[in-house]
């Protein structure tokens, strides 16, 4: 992530000693930390893999402006970013046995669904945790008995 302060002469207080922090969907702390000194040039501030839905930006100065913030940047984690997709999937039509391999993200929980006809879902698992960045699943799919064409699909159940 990138802070930069104002760059202009608009007021008297810049952001000084500012204390960033992430904030989750309900509001917990997931990362906090102080940037000393006054930001004025874009300062990168090295978050990790941390996700978060808000951001709060604390000026410590404590003087009567609020932080005079020019601008954020949020970049995703370095490396390439791996597509979500299937990425094996073995079925037995006799016993309705079968596995799925597919991308994931650690830490992230997923549910697998079945159907013939792609109108009516049926869930087969839910609360899949991963197992990094490829997740492998057994699953048992009653209508998979007997059937000639059978499709599956994946959600990340925190989106």
């Amino acid at each position: 992530m990138d802070l930069t302060g104002r760059l202009d002469g608009c007021c008297p207080e810049r952001l000084t000693n500012a204390t960033l922090e992430i904030l989750d969907g309900t509001s917990n702390t997931v990362f906090l930390q102080e940037v000393t000194g006054t930001v004025v040039n874009p300062t990168l501030v090295d978050t990790g893999v941390v996700s978060g839905r808000y951001l709060r930006v604390i000026n410590t100065s404590g003087a009567d402006y609020g932080p005079q913030i020019g601008e954020v940047r949020v970049y995703p984690p370095t490396g390439p970013s791996v597509p979500f997709q299937i990425t094996g999937l073995v079925t037995d039509t006799m016993t309705g046995n079968g596995t799925v391999t597919f991308t994931s993200r650690p830490g992230a929980f997923y549910s697998l669904f079945g159907t013939g006809n792609f109108i009516d879902w049926v869930e087969l698992s839910d609360s899949v945790e991963s197992d990094g960045e490829m997740t492998t699943e057994e699953f048992f799919d009653v209508d998979l008995q007997g059937a000639d064409t059978r499709y599956y699909r994946i959600r990340r159940n925190d989106l």
